[in-house]
């Protein structure tokens, strides 16, 4: 995806107030390998973030596009305070459903 352990990624939006979702628990890769997976990892009110890592994908999903937006923006905004990872610059669309 981009250079964020994806178990790092879903304890830091507990910081946004998101409830993390249940997700497929593996345990610590080895040296310089990655375990990556697919779907939804947490929620806040309607919005609904999901991850695809093999593909590089961060979604959001909200009753409203603009609750979509919202929940792009702190996403981003927490990615980069709290992995110095600016993920507007690398990203090459936003999905939102």
């Amino acid at each position: 995806m981009f250079p964020i352990d994806e178990r790092d990624l879903i304890d830091s939006v507990k910081k946004i107030g998101y409830q993390t979702l249940p997700t497929p628990q593996f345990p610590p890769p080895k040296a310089g390998a990655r375990v990556g997976f697919s779907g939804n990892f947490a929620k806040k009110r309607e919005v609904i973030l999901d991850v695809t890592t093999d593909r590089g994908i961060l979604g959001a999903s909200a009753d409203s596009c603009n609750l979509a937006i919202e929940a792009l923006d702190e996403l981003s905004s927490l990615i980069l305070n709290e992995f110095k990872v600016d993920i507007t610059k690398t990203s090459r669309f936003y999905e939102i459903n």
